[in-house]
């Protein structure tokens, strides 16, 4: 839940008040390397090879920017470093943002067909990222700069929601000592 709340967090105050609260996102990959795994432990049982598949990559590539978004958030501060002047680090960034939101996606899509946590909920965490890459290819968003794309403002409250209801299934399942009902 923590998660899904500092993402809409993250949203609201970079694009509000000022772009320095970029280096919340290693804190949110932080979380997810935790709150993923916790999520599919739940439903392991029902859940296939395609659940599995995408916990691997989206805990996996949520580590990676974790650690990566910590360093660059360090390295700005400390010695000024700009990731956009160096095209390596944008793009190993860029193919680790990538990899979770594929990730994500098959994970929810499984976490939904499995029936376990709330299949909205999933179905919400599942969509919400690959929608912001739609919408904003659609809108002919422009990436390298401008007004912000508009697929963040849709796809990225999608996934916050997603995860805070699949959150929120796990935290009342453990609670209340009975298990939960997918509706």
């Amino acid at each position: 839940m923590a998660a899904g709340v500092l993402t809409c967090l993250t949203l609201l105050l970079t694009e509000l008040v000022a772009d320095g609260f970029f280096y919340l996102l290693g804190l949110i990959m932080a979380l997810l390397v935790v709150a993923l795994p916790t999520l599919y432990i739940r439903q392991a049982g029902r859940t296939g090879w395609l659940g599995l598949a995408g916990l691997i990559m989206s805990t996996t590539s949520a580590l990676v920017l974790a650690v990566l978004l910590t360093a660059e958030t360090v390295a700005r501060a400390a010695f000024g470093f700009d990731p956009e002047e160096y095209g390596t680090v944008f793009w190993i960034l860029a193919g680790g943002l990538l990899s979770f939101v594929a990730g994500a996606a098959l994970f929810g899509l499984d976490t939904a067909r499995a029936g376990v946590l709330p299949r909205w909920g999933a179905a919400l965490f599942a969509t919400g990222l690959p929608a912001v890459f739609v919408l904003d290819i659609f809108a002919g968003a422009s990436f390298g700069g401008g007004a912000t794309p508009p697929g963040r403002f849709i796809g990225t409250p999608l996934f916050a929601a997603g995860l805070i209801r699949l959150g929120y299934a796990l935290w009342k399942d453990t609670s209340d000592g009975g298990p939960s009902r997918a509706n």
